[in-house]
C-alpha cells in the first residue's frame, strides 16, 4: 500500500465511521421523539403512531440504510488499514462480522420504508389483519433484523477497537470508548447470563449515545491519522 493509498483508506474508513454514528443517533432519537411513550410491541397503538408518523418512520429506515451502507465502507476500509499494518485472521473475521451486520441493518431499514402503506391498507380491510401484519413487521424487523444487526455491529467495532489498539493505529483514548459496544452485546446477553435489572439505563445510553459517539470519535482519530503523512507503508 502507497503512502496515498494509506492516507486515502484511513480517511475513508474514520468518514464512514462518522457517517455510521450520525446515521443510528439520528434514526434512534427520531424515533424516540416521534414514537414517545407508545410501545413498539403494542400492536393497535403502533397502528396509529404509524397513521399519524408513518414519514418519520420510514426517516428511520432511510437512516438505517445509510448506515448499513457506511458500515460496509468502514468494514473493507479498516480490514485494509489493520491488514496492511499486520494481517491476522481477527481482522477478516471482524470485517465480516460488519458485512453481516450491515446485511441485517439493511433488511431493517428496507423494512421501515416499505412498511407504512401496506399495513394501512391491510388494517382498512379489517384491523384484525393490520395487527398481525406488524406484529410481523415488528419481530422480523426490528427485534431481529434490527437488533441483530446492532449486535453484530458492536462486535465489529469492539473487534476492530481491540485489533487498532494492539497495532497502535489510532489514538487509544478514542478505542476505549468502544466499551459502549461491550456493554450492549451484554445487553442482548442479558437473558442468558445474570445482569442486574438496574444496568437498563446504562444498556439504552450505551445504544441511543454511546455506541454512535464511539463511531464518531474512532472515526475522528482515523481521520487524524490519515491526514498525516506516513513514513513508510508495506503492503
Amino acid at each position: 500500500m502507497t503512502p496515498a493509498q494509506w492516507r486515502t483508506t484511513r480517511m475513508t474508513a474514520g468518514g464512514a465511521l462518522i457517517v455510521m454514528g450520525l446515521a443510528l443517533c439520528g434514526a434512534r432519537l427520531l424515533e424516540f421523539a416521534s414514537r414517545g411513550q407508545i410501545d413498539g410491541d403494542n400492536p393497535a397503538a403502533s397502528l396509529d403512531y404509524l397513521a399519524e408518523q408513518g414519514d418519520a418512520y420510514v426517516v428511520t429506515g432511510i437512516l438505517l440504510l445509510m448506515l448499513a451502507a457506511a458500515l460496509v465502507v468502514a468494514a473493507v476500509a479498516v480490514r485494509a488499514v489493520l491488514r496492511a499494518e499486520r494481517p491476522s485472521l481477527w481482522v477478516d473475521a471482524c470485517a465480516v462480522a460488519g458485512a453481516i451486520a450491515a446485511g441485517a441493518l439493511g433488511l431493517a431499514g428496507v423494512t421501515r420504508v416499505s412498511a407504512p402503506g401496506p399495513l394501512a391498507y391491510i388494517s382498512s380491510l379489517n384491523a384484525g389483519w393490520g395487527e398481525s401484519a406488524y406484529l410481523v413487521v415488528q419481530m422480523a424487523g426490528n427485534q431481529t433484523l434490527f437488533a441483530g444487526g446492532l449486535l453484530g455491529m458492536s462486535i465489529w467495532l469492539a473487534g476492530l477497537a481491540i485489533a487498532a489498539w494492539r497495532r497502535r493505529s489510532v489514538a487509544r483514548g478514542a478505542l476505549v470508548l468502544a466499551v459502549f459496544a461491550l456493554d450492549f452485546i451484554l445487553a442482548v446477553a442479558g437473558p442468558l447470563i445474570e445482569i442486574p435489572d438496574a444496568l437498563f439505563g446504562v444498556h439504552l445510553f450505551s445504544i441511543m449515545v454511546g455506541v454512535p459517539f464511539a463511531c464518531a470519535a474512532i472515526g475522528g482519530a482515523f481521520l487524524v491519522r490519515g491526514a498525516r503523512a506516513p513514513e513508510t507503508t508495506e503492503g
